[in-house]
């Protein structure tokens, strides 16, 4: 037999530094530039594929006319038990249409530690403290805290770093040491 050879053109993509950040654990904000050489008519829609569903940007950032950025509120329930290991983001117009896969863990902006509590003992202050919620169950491991301590009358400060427990013994002797001024 003959055989006839068949050659497709992809319509060209004129988005690209196509970025997304998780953020109070609900929200997604996704931000994108148009090349130089992108027709001033070229448009895009963009949605978010999340299970099942497909869900369209309600509110598109905007300049000079063309949308930059998507923000969507509220798209991951709070209850959710469920792990989301990775989100789909989807570009597309009337002659093309394109994705792009995120993994969550990589795009999540972490909030501060919650249920923050200060207690004094024999001289010692102990702070504890628990895991910032998440988009995906996080072993409490997994984190690193960095605490500043801050005197308030003078303003002089201790930095402490690399903490991996949810708990800090601030003694009477650190509080002794030698702080330093804070800007």
């Amino acid at each position: 037999g003959n055989t006839t050879e068949y050659v497709y053109h992809a319509p060209p993509v004129y988005i690209s530094n196509v970025s997304c950040a998780i953020y109070n654990v609900t929200n997604l904000n996704c931000t994108w530039e148009w090349r130089n050489d992108s027709p001033s008519d070229a448009r895009y829609s963009f949605a978010l594929r999340l299970y099942d569903k497909t869900l369209a940007c309600k509110q598109y950032l905007k300049s000079h006319g063309r949308n930059i950025g998507c923000h969507m509120k509220d798209v991951f329930p709070k209850e959710n038990n469920d792990e989301i290991p990775k989100i789909r983001i989807w570009f597309f117009n009337n002659l093309t249409r394109f994705s792009k896969t995120f993994q969550t863990g990589m795009i999540e902006l972490l909030n501060a530690p919650i249920n923050i509590s200060v207690t004094s003992v024999n001289e010692n202050t102990k702070l504890e403290w628990l895991s910032p919620p998440s988009i995906n169950p996080v072993s409490s491991e997994c984190f690193q805290y960095h605490i500043r301590v801050t005197e308030t009358q003078t303003k002089l400060f201790k930095d402490i770093f690399d903490i991996k427990s949810q708990e800090y013994v601030f003694s009477y002797l650190e509080k002794r040491q030698k702080l330093q001024y804070a800007n």
